[in-house]
């Protein structure tokens, strides 16, 4: 009849349908349209079927729309159960508590969910044309991994909680997302994905409940996305590469995986460097998560366990390739890891910081790859957690500040892992650089051992591959210079790029003028903890630094290679940094000292400078074994060029050096042109370390272009006449020679060149207070007519040193033989070596002295304590009339030769040698004790074919010629020895105390000098001696007085040539009971001229 709804011949049975109704609408020519509100149980529409509803229909069941309702209503579905399928063309009102979709639905209008009701997806697809809408209590559920819900406009959240009603499926949103609190709770595998193409998207969520909020967000399509409010994520975040960049002021807590392949986007055009994460502020908050993105532009803050997985496709663009390889990560902003338990672990990848980073609340970092990198434009804290065993490996790069606390071990790397703090000046390949010339210095001589081979090998390819790795980073990151640049964005501070690279003109400035340049930044490192946190390596890139507490280095400590570096402490308290290795030019420590180590490797330390200093410290202490010098085969010293110390120690030192484990590979440290150019005495040194080419004072050089005058002010440098202050040096090729002509001459310190000398005039000598060091080839100080070279001291603890060739010198104060050669040589003719007065002490320290003559005098003594030393008197005497030697003589070797005689004064212990102390007599030697009781021998040996004439005849104690504490020995040879004795005062006949006997294979000759063999040594071998003289002798010529229970057995001894000896005169006397002396093959045979007990002469 019509289309009317309301009218009854419409229907069939004849009424209108009511709200107790199930409603079937056929295909018919008059479609029913609705124009007033209506109520039905239930509608179904037949296939190509149309309703028009153009008022408000009410379902209180379910609903088939078929294909098409159509109008300007509203349906709403209001039962308390219901299914809903169908093309509804109008707006959609769910208020029934459990509507259930029940095939493919589209509204194309507005769907809203309010009251009580609740919409389940149900597996199906929904597509709304229109706006989503939760209100009241209303809820949207979607718990089928198949269901998808497309909204083509906005939807909100704004109904009952969502939590537990959407676990699965997808819902698509093409415009603005709006939810508050528990209204938008999804969990599961559900995804919210922001898919706009053309109009601008905003997410908006505020007010989030804990662990609630949205699952799996995704972003597609080209549509500017824009987030905003506090938004949590449980699940993962996708940011496809179709999707426009998602930015906005909101805070964003992700416990899922992120992924942005933004990047990927456009393979022929430069990616933007600001990626397409673009948000405020991010939080990673999962467990064993990953981060999959390039670029991120937002503060990040890390609170679980997530790890780096850059780009893993980037490659695969040839444009990202050249920009970022599969290891980059670059975040716009702040990186924080923080919470009990967070870990960002680096996975191999570079993450650059633009911001702050910063590690706290038990957060840590896990570098442990050597292509973790860390770049910081910012300002680095480690106030988290414990990073043992989390920091092995990798590098640590901060433009800003460097600050500690938190763990006492929050930051704890491995001596390899390498920190560069500071923006320098200057950009170039540094590390690189600088250790592939430090290193190329290995190959300047061939290696002893192939040990050293191997060792240079693996350093040079070290060296070569850091170089190939920075110079790789260089054209990288010009490649991203440019990508910046297409985007017109500046290029962000790096220190790689090639166009940084210094002029040759800076350059010169740098290093040869010592200018000093900055870049106007700085950096401060603070250490709350700085014996339990450190740094492995420390790399100073920056101009200026500033240390708010003491810094460890547990392995080298470099800089830069191309500008100045200052170390300043950050207050007027005096800091330190310690280091385990070194690789350093163009540094300079205010208020600062620095320590060196055991660990690491050295490779240079040039232009070093220590300005404002604590005057009782020590500056630069150095405590090394040395024995890397060893293994490489590198130079036998560290060389420190150009260091130079502003502040004069009062108790302190410049340099404290200390070997710590001696010989053989000694510590040295060879400076060239230090400042101030003498030391002052301001250095130390244990262990036997050395520090060589800095002169206690300054050198005075004699120019010699006047005259030959040493008082002559223009023959010097500085035009001054040096004086007991100033080291002097005395070079070779002046035109004139140095001589005291008319005053005496003084010196400190004095070096004298080979092929140069010194001449004393006739009445002026040379005086020198400090250490000596002439050449040996040839007399270095020449005499006129016995003026010397007096060696007078200036109390240096240890004794001042000397070395050369002198034809007269005189020791008055403590000098030991230690220099180029060690050795001392006065072999004039005439000439002596003098050791006079109280405090005058020559202390052979295991080296060789030659002397014409020998004399100690006036308290002057002679150390032998080494058994290498080594003592020569050739020609003359040595006579000992000083101070006592007790204790001074107690090992080495006495050569008394060609004829001199050895003299001992009266004092007490002018001669008293101990220990295992040795004299030998060679060729025609005397000896001659004023006071034979205080002075006598340890060992003495007489050289085969040599005498030793015995001249000691002190009427104070008759006969006695001398004693020998340890043994008398005859050298091996063929030739004849003879002890005699000498001129005779009162006593012609002398006798000599011996304990310990090994005259034997050879003959020898004692002519009326008898022998006492006493008790002391076990050595008792007396063979082949013949007896000469003895007339008017009434003792025994060869008396034994030893311990009982021993027998002595001598051989060949022969007494025939013995005459007029007089009553109580005997060959042989035994005057122990309990000892039995056995002379065999001797003549006269079967003598009986013998006295005492139990002789057995056969």
């Amino acid at each position: 009849m019509s289309s009317d709804w309301n009218t009854a011949g419409n229907w069939s049975p004849a009424f209108a349908p009511s709200a107790a109704d199930v409603v079937t609408i056929p295909v018919t020519p008059t479609p029913p349209t609705i124009s007033s509100p209506a109520s039905v149980v239930g509608i179904s529409l037949a296939a190509g079927a149309t309703l028009t509803n153009n008022s408000t229909l009410t379902v209180n069941g379910s609903v088939d729309a078929g294909t098409t309702i159509v109008g300007s209503g509203t349906l709403v579905l209001a039962g308390a159960s219901g299914t809903l399928k169908g093309v509804i063309n109008q707006s959609v009102t769910v208020t029934g508590a459990a509507y259930t979709l029940a095939g493919a639905t589209q509204v194309a209008g507005n769907l809203t969910i309010s009251g009580t009701g609740k919409l389940t997806v149900g597996g199906q697809v929904l597509s709304v044309t229109g706006t989503l809408a939760t209100s009241g209590s209303g809820r949207l559920a979607m718990m089928n991994a198949a269901d998808v819900v497309n909204v083509a406009t906005a939807a909100t959240f704004a109904g009952g909680s969502e939590n537990g009603y959407l676990t699965a499926g997808a819902l698509v949103v093409n415009g603005n997302f709006t939810a508050t609190g528990a209204t938008f709770a999804a969990s599961g595998t559900h995804t919210l994905k922001l898919a706009g193409w053309t109009s601008a998207q905003t997410l908006s969520f505020t007010s989030p409940l804990t662990g609630q909020g949205i699952n799996h967000l995704t972003f597609e399509n080209g549509a500017a996305k824009t987030l905003t409010g506090a938004l949590q994520v449980m699940g993962d975040v996708l940011l496809a590469g179709t999707s426009a960049p998602v930015d906005g002021a909101a805070t964003v807590k992700i416990a899922g995986n992120f992924t942005d392949e933004t990047i990927l986007a456009d393979s022929s055009a430069m990616p933007s460097p600001l990626g397409g994460w673009r948000v405020a502020t991010t939080f990673f908050s999962g467990s064993n998560k990953i981060i999959n993105s390039t670029f991120i532009t937002s503060n990040v803050t890390v609170s679980g366990t997530v790890r780096f997985n850059a780009c893993t496709s980037c490659l695969e663009a040839t444009m990202a390739s050249l920009v970022a390889n599969s290891g980059y990560v670059k975040i716009n902003g702040d990186l924080t890891v923080s919470g009990s338990g967070a870990v960002l672990t680096f996975n191999g990848n570079e993450v650059d910081v633009t911001g702050n980073f910063a590690t706290a609340s038990g957060g840590v970092v896990d570098m442990t790859g050597y292509s973790d990198y860390l770049y910081v434009y910012g300002s680095a804290t480690f106030a988290g957690g414990s990073t043992a065993g989390k920091l092995t490996d990798g590098t640590l790069e901060v433009l800003g500040n460097f600050t500690q606390g938190g763990a006492a071990d929050a930051f704890a790397p491995t001596a390899g892992f390498y920190t560069y703090i500071g923006e320098p000046y200057y950009t170039a390949g540094l590390r690189a650089s600088r250790a592939l010339r430090s290193r190329a210095a290995l190959a300047e001589a061939p290696p002893r051992s192939a040990a050293a081979e191997s060792w240079r090998a693996k350093q040079s390819k070290q060296a070569v591959a850091a170089q190939n790795e920075r110079f790789s980073r260089m054209a990288k990151l010009d490649r991203r210079a440019a990508a910046y640049a297409s985007h017109g964005l500046p290029a962000p501070p790096s220190r790689w790029t090639s166009s940084g690279r210094n002029s040759a003109a800076e350059e010169y400035e740098v290093r040869l003028l010592r200018t000093r340049r900055y870049a106007g930044t700085s950096s401060t490192i603070t250490f709350a903890n700085p014996t339990t946190s450190f740094f492995g390596e420390l790399y100073l890139s920056g101009p200026e630094f500033y240390l708010a507490s003491d810094v460890l280095v547990l392995n080298e400590l470099e800089t830069g290679y191309s500008s100045w570096h200052q170390v300043n402490s950050s207050s007027a308290t005096p800091r330190k940094i310690t280091s385990h290795g070194a690789d350093v030019r163009d540094l300079g420590f205010n208020n600062v000292s620095w320590t060196l180590l055991d660990g690491g490797n050295v490779w240079a330390m040039d232009y070093v400078e220590f300005d404002n200093m604590d005057p009782a410290g020590d500056q630069f202490t150095v405590a090394r074994n040395f024995d890397e010098r060893g293994m490489c085969d590198c130079s036998p010293y560290y060389e420190l060029y150009y260091w130079s110390f502003y502040t004069t120690p009062t108790t302190g030192h410049y340099i404290k050096a200390t070997d710590t484990n001696g010989a053989p590979n000694l510590l040295d440290l060879y400076l060239y042109a230090p400042n101030p150019s003498a030391h002052g005495g301001h250095i130390a040194t244990t262990g036997g370390a050395l520090i060589s080419n800095w002169p206690e004072t300054a050198v005075v050089t004699w120019l010699g272009g006047t005259s030959n005058n040493w008082n002559v002010a223009s023959n010097w440098s500085g035009g001054v006449v040096p004086t007991s202050s100033d080291d002097v040096l005395i070079p070779y090729g002046t035109v004139y020679v140095p001589t005291t002509a008319t005053a005496n001459g003084y010196a400190h310190h004095l070096t004298i060149e080979s092929g140069a000398y010194i001449q004393t005039s006739c009445s002026y000598e040379l005086y020198v207070y400090g250490n000596v060091v002439a050449p040996l080839d040839a007399p270095a100080v020449q005499t006129c007519e016995g003026d010397a070279i007096h060696l007078v001291g200036d109390g240096t603890p240890g004794g001042n040193t000397v070395v050369g060739n002198f034809e007269m010198l005189t020791v008055e104060g403590l000098y030991k033989v230690s220099g180029p050669g060690n050795q001392v040589i006065v072999g004039l003719s005439w000439g002596s070596l003098r050791i006079n007065g109280p405090t005058a002490n020559l202390v052979l320290n295991g080296q060789r002295v030659d002397a014409n003559q020998l004399m100690t005098q006036s308290g002057g003594i002679l150390t032998m304590t080494n058994a290498a030393d080594q003592l020569y008197v050739a020609g003359d005497n040595a006579m000992f009339d000083g101070g006592s030697t007790s204790g001074t003589l107690t090992a080495g070797t006495m050569y008394v030769k060609n004829g001199g005689c050895l003299y001992a004064g009266s004092g007490a212990g002018a001669f008293a040698p101990s220990g295992t102390h040795m004299v030998v007599f060679e060729d025609g030697a005397c000896v001659s004790f004023n006071d034979p009781t205080t002075s006598f021998f340890q060992n003495v040996t007489i050289a085969s074919g040599s005498s030793l004439t015995v001249d000691t005849d002190n009427p104070s104690y008759p006969g006695l010629g001398f004693t020998v504490n340890g043994t008398l020995t005859r050298s091996s040879g063929a030739g004849a020895i003879s002890i005699l004795a000498g001129y005779s005062i009162t006593n012609p006949i002398r006798y000599i105390n011996v304990s310990g006997l090994n005259v034997t294979g050879g003959p020898t000759g004692i002519n009326s000098v008898a022998i006492r063999f006493v008790a002391g040594t076990s050595n008792a071998t007396f063979n082949e001696a013949t007896f000469y003289g003895f007339a008017g002798y009434n003792q025994p010529i060869f008396t034994i007085t030893r311990p009982s229970g021993n027998t002595y057995t001598f051989n060949t001894l022969d007494f025939s040539a013995v005459t007029g000896l007089v009553t109580g005169g005997v060959y042989v006397s035994n005057t122990n009971s309990g000892v039995t002396v056995n002379i065999l093959s001797s003549l006269p045979a079967g003598s009986t001229l013998w006295s005492g007990f139990n002789v057995n002469w056969p």
